[in-house]
């Protein structure tokens, strides 16, 4: 599965949907899929606002893979490119109202790996039921 998105608003909810159907196809319980949509949500928001500048003339490319028990849902944007050390060390925010900080964080908890490619401007997500997530 595929989707492509212009660097808006509203690429976020759509992106959701596009986690929620991955989730559905792969016939995951519906934590995985809650976690899917909120890591999703969290990636697409941050590839539209850090990555592409908010440029609605660039886009948000969504994939979805499965394999074996679980599966890679990948975000890539046409930005600079995330490096491994900001994704490594992301952290909590010292103020949680503090806005900004912690998208990643949020992705690395949701998800159970988490991958850069192509410079950077890929993030690979990994989700597959844990254990106590039934269907």
């Amino acid at each position: 599965m595929r989707l492509v998105l212009p660097s808006t608003p509203e690429a976020v909810p759509e992106a959701v949907r596009f986690a929620e159907a991955a989730a559905s196809e792969a016939a995951f319980p519906d934590e995985v899929g809650d976690r899917m949509s909120l890591a999703v949500g969290e990636a697409v928001a941050n590839a539209v606002e850090h990555g592409n500048d908010a440029d609605a003339n660039r886009i948000v490319k969504l994939e979805w893979r499965k394999k074996d028990s679980g599966g890679w849902l990948s975000v890539e944007d046409e930005g600079p490119g995330l490096t491994l050390d900001l994704l490594q060390n992301a952290t909590l925010p010292d103020n949680a109202l503090q806005a900004g900080g912690r998208g990643l964080f949020i992705i690395k908890e949701l998800t159970d790996d988490v991958r850069l490619e192509a410079e950077g401007r890929r993030l690979m997500l990994w989700f597959a039921p844990r254990p106590g997530e039934t269907a």
